[in-house]
């Protein structure tokens, strides 16, 4: 796993142009069902070496969007009224008021690396990083951020380019 987070650090940021050019140029593949098939492969295979609790970057830099369900899980879950939970944790996201995000980075439920309402999270941190879902390159911006926030995303997409390249495919 060392080495995974290692090469991350040093790469990510240098292969930042590249990557979002690579998930561009797949959104024209045309085999969207072979790109998921690859995408959650891949997906698999690196959260199966890399650990988040050793990591949790993306709980430090990044704030998940919650849901009114979100809010109400936490809520019973830490024993306290959504309201609190409102005003205690969230504010509104700067670019659209209507969406709540955490008021604090890192993450305020964050206590070491660990998520400390991991049962209850927000549907967007289970659903991080989105790399094993279906339509993988309708996420292509997304996907191209979260190499720069996730060792695992990094050498997903990194694993993705190899596979491409090397298939000679024509964008």
């Amino acid at each position: 796993m060392e080495k995974l987070v290692a090469e991350w650090e040093l790469n990510a940021e240098r292969n930042y142009d590249d990557t979002y050019i690579f998930l561009k140029r797949l959104k024209g593949y045309g085999n969207q069902n072979k790109i998921d098939t690859i995408a959650k492969e891949k997906h698999d295979y690196f959260f199966s070496k890399i650990n988040c609790t050793k990591c949790a970057n993306c709980c430090k830099t990044q704030s998940p969007y919650l849901t009114k369900a979100d809010i109400k899980r936490i809520a019973d879950f830490k024993n306290l009224k959504p309201q609190d939970i409102i005003e205690q944790y969230l504010k509104p996201n700067e670019y659209d008021p209507r969406h709540l995000e955490m008021n604090a980075l890192p993450c305020p439920f964050l206590e070491g690396n660990k998520c400390s309402i991991y049962d209850v999270r927000p549907a967007d941190c289970e659903g991080y990083p989105n790399t094993h879902k279906k339509q993988f390159t309708t996420r292509t911006i997304a996907h191209a951020a979260n190499t720069l926030d996730c060792p695992a995303v990094f050498h997903i997409i990194e694993e993705m380019k190899c596979i491409f390249e090397r298939n000679n495919r024509k964008w």
